[in-house]
């Protein structure tokens, strides 16, 4: 998986999955994405990886994973603001955002 040299999230799910996040670019710290895989073999099998942000080219930042009571991952990311002019927020990882993913 590609990684821009950044802190990305990781967690073991309660069905014994795995859970990874990170701005999945080789050279740039944007496209946040979420992985989710299976232990096996002596490694994990990951599934098809699901970009977060509308816009990959999105800043993307530090990213932390929670699971709710109902199965659902939750992602908070730093990333750059929707709306520059409307928040106090400058530069590229002023804003987190938090995407909801069903499984």
């Amino acid at each position: 998986m590609p990684d821009p040299d950044v802190e990305g999230g990781l967690l073991g799910l309660s069905d014994g999955a795995v859970a990874f996040s990170n701005p999945s670019s080789a050279t740039s710290r944007a496209n946040m994405t979420l992985f989710v895989g299976r232990r096996g073999g002596g490694g994990i099998a990951w599934g098809p990886a699901l970009a977060l942000g509308a816009d990959p080219a999105r800043a993307a930042g530090y990213s932390s994973i929670f699971e709710t009571d109902d199965g659902r991952l939750g992602v908070l990311w730093e990333t750059s603001p929707d709306d520059p002019s409307a928040t106090n927020c400058t530069g590229g990882y002023c804003q987190i955002a938090l995407s909801m993913v069903a499984r």
